[in-house]
């Protein structure tokens, strides 16, 4: 009787809801709010509210009716490879701007390669929210 006792004080698992892929969604694709769908059951890395995915791009394929994990989305990315973006050097007095091209694509606030397309040389910047690249 005792050891019952202490089951019944023993936490169960509170079962919560977990978002899951409504069909297959493809690496690179910008989720939308159709593509999701809620599933009852808990994971433990995985999200539980669909909000919180809508407008993020998917890292790998994300089989239907799997759950969608932490580390399946990232944010989408501004600048593809090979795209024409303005490069920026800005220090207290100076400010410089050319064209350039992308060697890499990248979200905002992230590190990639450009190439100055006027002296060919090769630079990390900073992806803008406006999609210029900044160099420090």
């Amino acid at each position: 009787m005792r050891y019952l006792f202490a089951l019944f004080l023993m936490a169960s698992p509170a079962l919560g809801d977990h978002i899951a892929a409504n069909s297959v969604i493809r690496a690179r694709q910008v989720i939308l709010a159709e593509h999701l769908t809620v599933l009852a059951g808990d994971v433990a890395t995985g999200y539980e509210d669909a909000s919180e995915l809508i407008g993020k791009e998917a890292t790998l394929m994300i089989a239907r009716g799997r759950p969608i994990l932490r580390g399946y989305v990232t944010e989408p990315a501004l600048v593809e490879r090979n795209d024409i973006v303005e490069i920026v050097y800005e220090s207290s007095s100076l400010s410089i701007k050319v064209e350039g091209r992308s060697l890499s694509r990248g979200a905002i606030g992230e590190k990639i390669r450009v190439m100055n397309l006027s002296s060919r040389s090769t630079v990390f910047g900073t992806v803008g929210a406006d999609g210029r690249v900044f160099v420090r």
